[in-house]
């Protein structure tokens, strides 16, 4: 970590003769170093910023691969979560599930995390990561930890359902404005693919996660991209259904 660089400008050399590497801290002492080298995190902004449209906080990290491999099976744990000033709790709206971390490393996983999956990502790529977090007095701005999990096995099998209308689509800079109509306490997935041949095919379908929760009104759903889907929409192309499940 060269301090005040960017991370995603870092570039890896290889050698026939390679040179022993070690590290030390600010008193000399030897540092551990781990065999695997760590995806990379990049923080643009300080805190994550009220989006007006979704009415969430809105967190855009830049993850970046430095290996010359592929870089597969990787989720991004959310810890350090806490209350708004009107003391609800904030939480990561776009979580596609749960775990427990141990940040102290006593040997203990006890602090509560959300994750979501990060797409594969090439040799040298980098994508940004969309967090969202719902924030009930729309002013407090989330102060979350994030920490990687490697080694992860994320799948999604598309669910059944009843196909329903959509109401809109509308790509408007950079992203997928999607409406519908809801009916209370029931579940919603929305399915998109880069055709409408992919989108009525099993093999090329593919379903954003997480499901959304009717409130028995048009609600929008807004696809600004990775970790809801796999990749964000590309000029407008990109489409989509929506089923609803109990």
């Amino acid at each position: 970590d060269l301090s005040g660089g960017d991370p995603l400008q870092s570039r890896l050399a290889f050698t026939n003769a390679p040179l022993a590497l070690e590290a030390r801290d600010a008193d000399g002492r030897l540092l551990l170093l781990e065999l695997v080298l760590r995806p990379q995190l990049l923080r643009p902004q300080a805190l994550p910023q009220l989006n007006l449209q979704s009415g969430l906080f809105e967190d855009a990290l830049q993850v970046g691969n430095a290996t010359a491999s592929t870089n597969a099976g990787l989720g991004l744990a959310v810890s350090g979560l806490s209350f708004d000033l009107a003391l609800n709790a904030i939480y990561l709206f776009n979580r596609q599930g749960t775990t427990s971390l141990d940040l102290d490393n006593d040997g203990l996983a006890t602090t509560p995390a959300d994750v979501v999956a990060v797409p594969t990502l090439a040799p040298g790529g980098a994508l940004t990561l969309t967090m969202e977090y719902y924030v009930s007095d729309h002013r407090t701005p989330p102060g979350p930890l994030y920490t990687f999990l490697m080694g992860q096995n994320f799948s999604v099998v598309n669910p059944t359902g009843q196909a329903l209308a959509i109401n809109s689509a509308r790509y408007v800079n950079g992203v997928f404005l999607v409406e519908f109509n809801t009916r209370s306490n029931l579940n919603y997935f929305i399915q998109y693919a880069s055709t409408v041949s992919d989108l009525t095919n099993s093999a090329t379908l593919k379903t954003a996660i997480p499901a959304l929760r009717g409130t028995g009104n048009r609600v929008q759903w807004i696809d600004n991209g990775p970790p809801k889907t796999e990749s964000a929409p590309t000029q407008g192309m990109r489409f989509y259904r929506v089923l609803e499940t109990p």
